[in-house]
């Protein structure tokens, strides 16, 4: 497996913030734990490395086009939250 421990603590991230639904971080730490997993049993077969890693593999791709577009559209339905110069200068009394 390439990189699939960055999933873990990166689901955990995810459910700490509300940048993105909690959904998003659940399937993340799930396909950190698959992804552990199956690089465990690809040690030992190599019929399961071969098959269902590249399944899984496409489906943590799919996850991440779908994150990045969610992304993109939270971020641009969202104003940016400037505050007026004359508002950082006055005094509240």
């Amino acid at each position: 497996m390439i990189a699939p421990a960055i999933l873990l603590p990166l689901g955990f991230v995810i459910l700490q913030t509300r940048l993105l639904p909690r959904s998003y971080g659940w399937i993340a730490i799930a396909f950190g734990a698959v992804s552990q997993a199956l690089g465990l049993i690809g040690l030992f077969s190599k019929q399961a490395f071969a098959d269902i890693n590249p399944a899984v593999l496409a489906l943590e791709n799919l996850w991440l086009i779908t994150v990045a577009i969610t992304l993109l559209i939270n971020g641009s339905s969202r104003e940016p939250r400037s505050v007026p110069t004359r508002q950082l200068f006055e005094q509240t009394t």
